[in-house]
């Protein structure tokens, strides 16, 4: 998509989802997008923070085709995995 609109001469911005070719996009594309791994380290922290490591959490999951919704899940579950975290539990995973 990005070789043919460019190709064309169309401006062309992404929002919300990074292209497979994030890292070689040519001048006048541009990506509006959030870093999911700081996204979902931070927010998971912050849940930690306020149960004062200890407690019962649901992580509810995005589609699997969405990188961003894999992403974000993995450093929740590596937040919770840290010493200060380590009492939060999702008992659907027991």
């Amino acid at each position: 998509m990005t070789k043919m609109v460019t190709d064309a001469k169309i401006p062309l911005v992404y929002v919300n989802r990074k292209p497979v070719d994030f890292d070689k996009l040519p001048s006048g594309v541009a990506v509006v997008a959030s870093d999911e791994r700081v996204s979902g380290t931070l927010e998971t922290q912050e849940v930690c923070r306020v149960l004062k490591g200890k407690g019962n959490i649901v992580v509810l999951m995005g589609e699997l085709s969405n990188e961003a919704a894999r992403t974000r899940t993995k450093d929740i579950e590596e937040v919770i995995a840290t010493k200060d975290c380590n009492g939060i539990k999702d008992p659907r995973q027991a």
